[in-house]
């Protein structure tokens, strides 16, 4: 299926939030430490394909893990002025997020942001588009002391996500977010569950004896986002094909197997259900359209789950990024360098994103 990808002016409002109180200074100036999150499955890819509300209801599972991007943001009396700076910033994103922000909350006063991401990898399964969305977002109401609660911030910044055009920075196109990227800064914990309308249902904390290991193909080039998101549409079909086959009984291993482990404070059936998603759902499969030899990439991954040498295995997002979770580390780290992976090290991180106030 062939999708026309229109593009909109920076700014572009699809779905209109209210306030919960009234606006009131928390201070003139906030630097805010944002994290990232993984996305180890969806909970029905049927529910993933574009639409014209900018909604999305697929749910998904995440771990919110400690690799930070930093925001600034001063307060100026220069009206309506903005000014980016930073190492890693994404303009048109963030510009996105400050006019969502001014639709909302009316101010006119100036603003200087300063936006530092040192990982700064595109299109590779961190969200790093969502998360400078949702990181400017969450510092700018904030700044105003948090006039829009985090339930509906959620849905305002989800219901209102972009992606930026190369070599375009007045114009973005809306693709589709479920909510993980806005969630790991807004409720925190280890693992969130979001379900239905971007409401999360569940979290739960990671304990620190876990490490978690990020690895990219080392010849990866990220491509232009409207082109992968045109390559993602052509494959909406295999989505909606997993989802039909399978979203039943993702929800009843979901609500019988997952959550009452969850409250245990238990990986191995969530664990479980992720493996079984990527690796024999089809789920690889559907998101090789990100990069060739996706599918024999995670063939020869699938021993370190085999061999339990982590808890979660999975892609994130539609990759090529895979991740492990794993009380052996060493071990983890000599397969992936095996398949020529970039790896990145982390832990998961049991918090939303930290403010320090200057």
């Amino acid at each position: 299926m062939k999708v026309k990808l229109k593009k909109y002016p920076i700014g572009t409002v699809f779905n209109k939030t209210v306030l919960d109180k009234k606006l009131s200074f928390n201070s003139r100036k906030i630097k805010l430490l944002y994290p990232t999150r993984l996305e180890s499955m969806v909970l029905d890819p049927a529910k993933i394909e574009l639409n014209e509300n900018h909604i999305y209801t697929a749910g998904q599972i995440n771990f919110t893990v400690a690799m930070f991007r930093s925001i600034k943001i001063e307060i100026t009396d220069i009206k309506n002025d903005l000014n980016i700076s930073g190492v890693g910033y994404r303009e048109s994103l963030i510009k996105h997020a400050y006019f969502l922000m001014k639709d909302a909350l009316k101010f006119e006063v100036g603003m200087n942001i300063e936006y530092i991401d040192e990982i700064n990898i595109k299109h590779c399964g961190l969200g790093s588009s969502s998360a400078t969305i949702a990181g400017v977002c969450c510092a700018i109401n904030e700044i105003f002391g948090n006039p829009i609660q985090k339930v509906s911030l959620i849905k305002y910044i989800v219901q209102n996500h972009v992606e930026e055009i190369d070599e375009d920075i007045k114009y973005v196109f809306p693709v589709q977010s479920i909510g993980g990227s806005a969630a790991a800064g807004l409720f925190g914990n280890g693992m969130i569950i979001i379900a239905g309308n971007s409401i999360v249902i569940e979290t739960m904390s990671i304990s620190e004896e876990y490490d978690v290991l990020f690895g990219v193909p080392n010849d990866y080039i990220p491509k232009d986002s409207r082109n992968l998101m045109q390559i993602e549409s052509n494959n909406f079909k295999n989505f909606n094909n997993t989802g039909d086959l399978y979203a039943k009984e993702i929800s009843y291993r979901m609500l019988h197997e997952c959550l009452p482990e969850i409250k245990l404070g238990k990986l191995v059936a969530v664990g479980e259900l992720i493996y079984d998603y990527r690796f024999k759902m089809g789920s690889i499969k559907n998101c090789s359209f990100c990069y060739d030899g996706l599918v024999e990439l995670g063939d020869s991954l699938r021993i370190i789950k085999e061999s339990n040498l982590a808890d979660v295995l999975a892609l994130s997002s539609v990759g090529p990024g895979f991740f492990a979770i794993t009380k052996n580390k060493e071990e983890v780290r000599k397969i992936f360098k095996k398949n020529n992976l970039n790896i990145f090290e982390t832990k998961c991180y049991n918090g939303g994103y930290k403010v320090i106030y200057e």
